[in-house]
């Protein structure tokens, strides 16, 4: 177990053999806060995630009751039924976290929020049957899927039991997606986006439904269109970007430039439904101001 992020800045323990309850209370994650709050951390300079300029609120301690925890993710593994040209990941590696060891290990009372991810999350029987558990007690789970495996079911499950789901379109048109989401289709992942839709307008759900976009080189010019386009069909949309891309702008900033004046032409409804942190990945890249 890490805290935080895929930059996994120091194990906190395993599950294997405690509790996650176990692991929060622990010395090791005592020290890892006192460092936390110090600045202090390997991961500090580069986090992205941290308002660093504001004070800790008062009161702040390195120790914590299980309790004061409201957020939990969860990554089960990198199978995947597609193979995305800027994943990292090994689409093809069916090992997983134990749905089993999970259960028996973590205590969900105290989260409010619950993440899980993969790979797909809905090509992975653990992390299924996870949300299965989690949302059967009363928890919401929210994920980020390619959705070409949300059939009737899964629609409707999404629509009772997540917050959010994210739809990795990273696209704004089909031949763009279809190069990037690579095995993916785009009229069947348009399909299952509008299967979650009518159960979500039918059981009066509160599920977000988030238009999701990886930025990298060769959807760089759709980041406008997506915006203008998607901003009808999705309640959110939200972006991220490859970790090489802010090299290859630095390099051309005259297409930054230019990508900067096709957002700038964007009308303020449009706008309004990209998420912050969306909004703050296209200022890390120079696009937006």
């Amino acid at each position: 177990m890490y805290a935080c992020c895929h930059n996994r800045p120091a194990p906190l323990g395993s599950i294997q053999t405690r509790s996650l309850r176990d692991i929060l209370t622990g010395a090791v994650a005592e020290e890892f806060r006192r460092r936390s709050r110090s600045g202090d951390l390997e991961c500090y300079r580069t986090c992205i995630l941290l308002y660093k300029r504001e004070e800790p609120p008062p009161g702040l301690t390195d120790k914590a009751s299980y309790s004061d925890f409201c957020r939990l993710k969860v990554l089960f593994g990198e199978l995947c039924n597609i193979n995305c040209i800027m994943c990292w990941q090994d689409h093809r590696d069916n090992t997983s976290l134990s749905y089993e060891l999970i259960k028996d290990r973590v205590d969900l009372t105290p989260f409010h929020e619950i993440d899980i991810q993969g790979g797909e999350p809905l090509a992975i029987r653990s992390a299924r049957e996870f949300f299965k558990h989690a949302t059967e007690h009363g928890k919401r789970v929210s994920f980020l899927t390619n959705g070409l495996l949300v059939n009737d079911d899964w629609a409707r499950r999404i629509a009772v039991g997540s917050f959010m789901v994210h739809f990795s379109l990273n696209a704004a048109t089909k031949e763009t997606h279809e190069s990037i989401n690579r095995g993916s289709n785009w009229d069947k992942v348009w399909e299952n986006i509008k299967r979650v839709k009518k159960f979500k307008s039918q059981l009066g759900s509160p599920v977000k439904i988030i238009g999701h976009m990886t930025i990298v080189e060769r959807n760089l010019y759709e980041i406008a269109r997506f915006i203008d386009t998607m901003h009808v069909e999705f309640d959110e949309l939200n972006f991220c970007y490859d970790r090489r891309l802010p090299g290859y702008l630095r390099k051309i900033p005259e297409i930054q430039a230019e990508i900067s004046g096709d957002l700038a032409r964007l009308g303020e409804e449009a706008m309004s439904t990209v998420s912050e942190f969306g909004r703050a990945r296209l200022r890390d890249l120079g696009l937006l101001k």
